[in-house]
């Protein structure tokens, strides 16, 4: 993320993008495991909208902060979309505490918002970790995207088992049940 031009030249490729990631401390694509290499995933939603919200760790005041600003920053609800229905968050693996981040979320969205993401990784190295947020992959940054809606269904894995915490077991739109990773087109 950090060789010149390369943000550029993907943003180039897909205009009207909305643009989200992060470093890892390794890349997932299909069945293969890799290191120092980027995996993109574009998502386009019939029905579903989605906000982005991005705050800097220091100015914000620290991790619960910033999960107070990010969580004041996507509305409830959109008058085209309806309900905020799930926020995916990014969050610098050095900088932030992940569960004061998650606490004052989840304290100040509606209940019914389901919470998921991750920390930013580099290895095993424990340097410098990035976010990709607003055009730029940067240090001390966190970003959510919300979605807004009822045609999304979302599931959560954690610890190696797999619970789906949508309101049902099938969307009512299959199409919108697309991982999430990399790009989503919020138009």
């Amino acid at each position: 993320m950090k060789r010149p031009g390369l943000l550029a030249e993907i943003e180039c490729q897909n205009r009207g993008a909305l643009f989200f990631g992060c470093s890892t401390a390794g890349e997932i694509s299909g069945v293969q495991v890799t290191d120092d290499s980027l995996v993109l995933t574009s998502v386009l939603f019939e029905r579903t909208k989605i906000r982005a919200a991005s705050v800097d760790l220091a100015t914000a005041g620290g991790s619960a902060a910033a999960g107070e600003a990010l969580a004041a920053a996507l509305p409830a609800s959109l008058p085209e979309a309806g309900k905020l229905n799930h926020v995916l968050v990014l969050a610098d693996g050095l900088a932030t505490n992940g569960s004061q981040l998650v606490d004052a979320m989840v304290a100040h969205l509606p209940a019914s918002v389901i919470v998921a993401g991750g920390l930013a990784g580099d290895g095993g190295r424990f340097a410098e970790t990035l976010v990709l947020a607003d055009g730029a992959a940067r240090p001390g940054t966190v970003v959510a995207l919300g979605f807004y809606g009822e045609d999304l269904s979302v599931g959560c894995s954690a610890f190696g088992g797999w619970d789906h915490s949508a309101r049902s077991a099938a969307s009512r739109n299959p199409a919108a049940t697309s991982s999430m990773s990399w790009m989503a087109n919020p138009h």
